[in-house]
């Protein structure tokens, strides 16, 4: 009789065990936190951390889901910080810069090279000494206008 008791307690013990309704929920974000989607990892986190606390289960994965979530998205904030710090993302800038340089006209950059080629400065439009910051003359076949530019 004591072994026909045990048999019915062992059954009785593997009908009532419940599954965690919340792990599935934390595996998941616990991997998509390590992978590609921190941020999502936080909310399965915080939903499965609910589901298993509603359920009287384990809410292990559902915090690790969440405590990676958040650290991992702080990783990817400061990643992002320094890339944009560092110039990562300048690209369409240097860009501008290009095409800043592309529309000078024939006249101007002629005047540069000549202002380069007697050893002065071009700065803010004109030809300057780079001792004196004084404007230059230009080239006896060309004039200097009243405000120091080369034409």
């Amino acid at each position: 009789m004591a072994e026909q008791e045990q048999s019915n307690l062992q059954t009785v013990q593997l009908v009532y065990k419940k599954e965690n309704p919340g792990s599935t929920l934390g595996i998941i974000g616990f991997i998509l936190s390590l992978t590609i989607c921190p941020p999502a990892a936080i909310v399965l986190g915080i939903i499965s951390r609910n589901k298993s606390q509603k359920a009287k289960q384990s809410t292990t994965w559902g915090t690790a889901s969440f405590v990676m979530g958040a650290i991992f998205t702080m990783f990817w904030i400061i990643g992002i910080a320094l890339a944009s710090s560092l110039g990562f993302f300048t690209i369409k800038t240097m860009q501008n810069s290009n095409v800043q340089i592309q529309t000078q006209t024939q006249s101007e950059v002629e005047a540069q090279n000549s202002c380069i080629n007697r050893n002065g400065l071009w700065k803010d439009g004109k030809c300057v000494d780079r001792r004196t910051q004084q404007p230059l003359d230009c080239d006896p076949n060309r004039g200097l206008s009243n405000a120091g530019h080369c034409y």
